[in-house]
């Protein structure tokens, strides 16, 4: 039976022949093809922003900006006055940490994008107001300039007092 099937094997391999196609000729060009693609020179974003601020983007106002690609934009986050920025988050990444002087630098450009920043911001404390001067006397602090005299005149006599004694 082994012998059968390898007979059986070598009369299969022999009938087995080569099929020779030919392709017909093509254009240089196509030759040539490969994946081509466009690189745009420009990028959209476009921002929506929440809280209490204004923003600039490279110091310019709106809501869409068209940057070149590769470049790495500051965003500017204006408080308004008597409040501070406590918390941003751009794209659900907290930068807080990456602000300098209430600006955030951008990673280099590569796409269009739509760009959400929340920020979150507390009124700062007022402080205290200035002393106004005493319409009487008119000095700050409620002093009066026959008090300071009488204080001048006591720290004289207290040290023509402590010299006397020296001697």
């Amino acid at each position: 039976m082994k012998k059968l099937a390898a007979f059986l094997l070598c009369v299969s391999m022999l009938s087995v022949g080569t099929l020779t196609a030919f392709a017909e000729e093509t254009p240089e060009d196509v030759r040539k093809a490969g994946i081509v693609t466009t690189v745009p020179e420009e990028h959209m974003l476009t921002f929506k922003v929440y809280g209490n601020v204004e923003f600039r983007l490279d110091g310019e106002k709106g809501n869409e900006f068209r940057v070149k690609r590769l470049s790495e934009p500051l965003l500017e986050l204006i408080p308004k006055e008597g409040e501070k920025i406590t918390d941003v988050t751009v794209n659900g990444e907290n930068v807080t940490g990456k602000l300098t002087d209430n600006k955030y630098q951008f990673a280099p450009i590569t796409e269009d994008k739509e760009v959400i920043v929340e920020v979150k911001t507390e009124t700062l404390p007022k402080p205290d107001p200035e002393p106004e001067p005493n319409p009487h006397t008119g000095v700050i602090g409620g002093v009066s300039i026959g008090s300071a005299g009488l204080l001048t005149v006591f720290a004289v006599s207290r040290r023509r007092s402590k010299e006397s004694r020296k001697q």
